[in-house]
């Protein structure tokens, strides 16, 4: 199958034999935006995702894990269930992080959170989802007072680079990496991250 046939359709492609290659495809560009206070940080909408999703996989179906909330932020974990070419039936977990705003409720951040969680499980599937968007290093600005989608991403980078860390030293190289380019928006929420990872390797 040609990439121009994968965007002109909609609905299963139940004739694919190239899906691995299809899924390390970069993602279409017309596609991919760019954050307007996060210079260099691309993303891409959750509904590109979802057309993908549909497109590729048999019978997608989003199910919500758990759902918590403190007085600073929202967690949604989610599970995509599907069937593979084989039949099979499959699934990959992701999950979403929103800082809450001031003065509202938990629950006006918990469809961002549940986006972002759908986002971080497609990404397991390869490129075309947007995978490797974001690789190389952001310059993130400090006069941005209201997170945004995309802003949350950059957290939900964060998280997945911290789930590679194993030891302490890598936290902190780590650490003094995202430096440069953290917004001070974001900072409470990634330190208590790392707070929290720092126990999970201590024990």
């Amino acid at each position: 199958m040609k990439e121009s046939e994968l965007y002109s359709g909609v609905g299963y492609i139940s004739d694919l034999p190239n899906l691995d290659e299809i899924l390390n495809l970069e993602p279409k560009k017309e596609w991919i935006k760019e954050h307007p206070q996060v210079k260099g940080f691309m993303y891409l909408p959750i509904e590109r995702v979802e057309f993908l999703l549909n497109r590729l996989y048999k019978n997608p179906q989003i199910e919500i894990r758990s759902v918590i909330s403190t007085d600073t932020r929202a967690v949604v974990t989610v599970r995509v269930n599907y069937i593979n070419r084989d039949g099979e039936k499959m699934y990959q977990d992701g999950i979403g992080a929103v800082n809450v705003n001031k003065g509202q409720p938990a629950e006006m951040s918990f469809p961002m959170a549940k986006t972002l969680a759908i986002k971080d499980a497609c990404d397991m599937f390869g490129k075309i989802f947007g995978k490797d968007l974001n690789r190389k290093e952001v310059s993130v600005p400090s006069n941005h007072k209201e997170l945004s989608e995309s802003q949350s991403e950059v957290i939900q980078s964060i998280s997945k680079s911290l789930a590679k860390c194993s030891t302490v030293d890598e936290l902190n190289s780590l650490w003094m990496e995202i430096l440069v380019y953290m917004d001070k928006d974001i900072t409470k929420t990634v330190k208590a991250m790392f707070t929290k990872r720092k126990v999970d390797i201590n024990g």
